[in-house]
């Protein structure tokens, strides 16, 4: 989607995981699956908005052929195979690699700046590290570690409130430290194992690390995935001596910017892009 006026200054949005349109069809219209007022963004800061839909699943997709989350499944309630298929890290970035390749084709003087959410932070992270044309970058609302380890900051936050029993919790914890075993181990994955796996080696503070450019961390104080973690990426950076990263947090937000039945996400994504184009 592009700005009305040319401009060289492209943002890529990269969405976290699942089989989900950017666009669902209704009888009477078609309406956004981001929770963003697309067109106002691209007109107030003149910019070209770049969104590319999950593996198989159209740009916009016909309500009826959608689950009651909007998730596109086959019969089974899985998401659709196309998407199982392309649902690794690698193929992720090959896509958008291509994309940014593209168009710098038809523009050899456009900036690009990437805005990952989620499973997209670590799509952002490689696409950073693969393409020097990205002049900045920001990750929301994704544990710097893996998966499984949100599940076990998770599990260590329920026993501390009390939702749990210290012994329930090590017996959890001790599952998924064998499940990851068996995992490694494993010779035949199947496609959701080889998922998780790419998503997992290297971390993404390894991958982070290694970036120059102006790096921004965004995640809200009730995300309990990530905050248990948010930190050591930071104290990663000091002990690098590297001086490209600043954090954004904020107070009683979750994994997707709710403050209980408030949507917060047009206030983070407006910060964001005054992030962007507005600071050094």
């Amino acid at each position: 989607m592009e700005s009305a006026k040319p401009s060289n200054k492209t943002l890529v949005f990269i969405q976290g995981s699942g089989s989900i349109p950017l666009f669902c069809k209704t009888e009477n219209t078609i309406i956004p699956m981001l929770p963003l007022e697309l067109t106002k963004i691209v007109k107030k800061w003149n910019l070209n908005l770049v969104l590319v839909a999950p593996p198989g699943v159209e740009c916009v997709e016909d309500s009826l052929i959608l689950d009651q989350n909007y998730y596109k499944t086959d019969v089974n309630g899985w998401p659709i195979m196309k998407y199982r298929q392309g649902n690794r890290l690698d193929l992720y970035v090959k896509r958008y690699l291509s994309v940014l390749d593209h168009l710098s084709e038809s523009n050899s003087n456009r900036e690009f700046y990437v805005f990952g959410h989620s499973q997209g932070s670590r799509v952002a992270a490689v696409l950073a590290n693969q393409n020097s044309t990205i002049k900045k970058i920001a990750l929301a609302s994704v544990n710097p570690i893996s998966r499984s380890h949100e599940a076990i900051s998770k599990i260590r936050l329920q026993h501390l409130s009390g939702e749990v029993t210290f012994e329930k919790s090590q017996a959890l914890i001790e599952k998924e430290y064998k499940r990851m075993r068996v995992l490694n181990r494993k010779e035949n994955k199947n496609l959701e194992e080889l998922s998780e796996l790419s998503y997992t080696y290297p971390s993404l503070l390894e991958h982070i690390l290694i970036l120059n450019q102006p790096l921004r961390f965004i995640y809200g104080s009730h995300d309990l995935g990530t905050v248990m973690e948010a930190d050591k990426i930071m104290l990663s950076f000091i002990e690098k001596g590297k001086s490209n990263l600043s954090t954004k947090v904020y107070n009683n937000m979750e994994h997707n910017f709710y403050e209980g039945d408030k949507y917060n996400w047009d206030q983070v994504f407006e910060d964001t892009i005054n992030w962007f184009f507005n600071e050094n």
